[in-house]
């Protein structure tokens, strides 16, 4: 038997007790706990880039039409918004976004997810929004950095 550990996950392989075991077989017991162990790897590494807690306005545009939102955190890969209104996961938009110190930059992305904020169920930022840039914003961490430094947006409520 053997037991491997890895981020909290425990697996245990225990060897066949028949004679039949194939090499193949082996194989394919090593491979899946190979995957097990890369996996749970791989979800404590979800985040690619640095989030900073910032609070701007932005837009979400698509097809015309726009919607209003604040930055809740940003990062050179994506940004998490509330917004006014719930665009469809899976949308491809266009965000507009002025941090302070900066020209106004236009980046494209794609919704993955939109759940309510719970912070304002009943005003005017009900929905809380992820969007996956397009491409990484290169440069843009420098300057993320600098603005939190002297920036302190307001605590999250559901902390």
């Amino acid at each position: 038997m053997a037991r491997v550990r890895t981020r909290g996950i425990s697996v245990t392989v225990t060897e066949s007790e028949t004679e039949t075991e194939t090499e193949t077989e082996t194989e394919t017991e090593t491979e899946t706990v190979r995957d097990l162990i890369l996996s749970a790897s791989m979800a404590d590494e979800r985040r690619r880039a640095p989030r900073f807690a910032l609070w701007f306005p932005m837009q979400i545009a698509r097809d015309g039409e726009v919607i209003l939102a604040i930055s809740r955190d940003v990062s050179e890969v994506g940004v998490l918004l509330v917004a006014a209104a719930a665009p469809t996961v899976g949308a491809k938009v266009t965000l507009t976004m002025q941090l302070p110190g900066d020209t106004a930059r236009t980046i494209d992305g794609t919704i993955v997810r939109v759940d309510a904020n719970t912070a304002d169920l009943e005003g005017l930022w009900r929905h809380r929004v992820a969007v996956e840039l397009v491409e990484r914003v290169d440069g843009l961490e420098p300057l993320l950095e600098e603005i939190s430094r002297t920036s302190h947006p307001p605590p999250d409520p559901n902390a």
